[in-house]
């Protein structure tokens, strides 16, 4: 799960950075070069990346990123979770009730 904009702030206390999305681990350099420039380009002079963060909010960060995030769970169905073997539908997980193997 990639989150942005989390840290402490100069009285100590911490701030939890907000959820942008999945990145599959194969993309994180990706992501992170993706970020990181639009960081910098979205930073006014003198901003924090934090700062930059907050102020820009989520919504850049995860349309920047929309090829990159994997869908959220929420976005499917049972549906998806059947395998279409030769004979029709398998669903998933098996069922293992049977006998075991020896």
């Amino acid at each position: 799960m990639l989150c942005l904009g989390g840290g402490t702030r100069e009285d100590g206390t911490v701030r939890f950075g907000t959820k942008v999305g999945r990145v599959p681990v194969r993309r994180v350099p990706e992501a992170v070069r993706c970020v990181m420039a639009l960081i910098r380009s979205g930073a006014a002079d003198g901003e924090s990346p934090g700062e930059t963060i907050s102020r820009l909010g989520n919504s850049p960060f995860q349309v920047a990123l929309e090829g990159l995030l994997e869908p959220s769970p929420e976005s499917f169905g049972e549906e998806d979770f059947t395998d279409l073997g030769p004979d029709g539908p398998v669903p998933f997980p098996p069922d293992r009730s049977g006998p075991k193997a020896p």
